[in-house]
């Protein structure tokens, strides 16, 4: 079954509404706790605090990321998981049209490296939340808007998919509905701090 998005400048509304219309919203929450939700529910095997130390993409790897995302959801580590997001925040907002290609260099399967991009960007999100730096956000929205890895056409096509297609729909859905959460909780806050001056 095939679910056809229109393309839009926001895509969040029609991708939120494109999952309650096929009764998907439920079983995206459910699966995204179970795997791609806000924080991991279990803690990653144990990676060394020598390459825990040593923030920057290039020495980023796939058991890093799920373990960063549980430093900042258990508060361990958290200083270095916060330095990795900033790091990553930085080599994210210094080659934005090279995205794609510095993560195809790295990891040349191209169903990876799409789903560590999307993963980079829901651990940038994760660290917005611990922290509430708007710099992290505002790179989350930059990659939103990047033809890649985040697409209306990739999420409709991996919705129907399982494994790594799947888990990269969870991801995009977990960005997308992050970030209009993030934006409804600052609109709100700058509704109520001006009716307070």
């Amino acid at each position: 079954m095939k679910h056809p998005l229109p393309a839009s400048e926001d895509l969040r509304p029609q991708i939120l509404a494109v999952a309650r219309e096929l009764g998907l919203l439920t079983q995206l929450t459910r699966e995204l706790a179970k795997t791609a939700g806000p924080m991991p529910r279990f803690k990653p095997d144990q990676i060394s605090i020598e390459r825990l130390s040593r923030p920057g993409f290039k020495n980023l790897d796939a058991e890093l990321l799920p373990h960063l995302r549980y430093c900042l959801g258990s508060g361990e580590f958290i200083d270095l998981a916060m330095r990795w997001a900033f790091e990553l925040m930085r080599f994210c907002e210094l080659n934005p049209t090279r995205l794609q290609a510095k993560a195809l260099e790295k990891w040349p399967d191209k169903t990876y490296a799409r789903l560590a991009m999307l993963q980079i960007g829901v651990l940038l999100l994760d660290a917005y939340e611990a922290k509430s730096d708007l710099r992290l956000l505002n790179t989350v929205l930059k990659l939103i808007e990047l033809p890649w890895p985040l697409t209306p056409q990739t999420i409709a096509r991996d919705l129907d998919r399982e494994g790594p297609d799947m888990l990269a729909a969870l991801f995009q859905y977990h960005i997308l509905h992050g970030t209009e959460a993030a934006l409804a909780r600052l609109d709100q806050d700058t509704m109520q701090s001006g009716f307070e001056v």
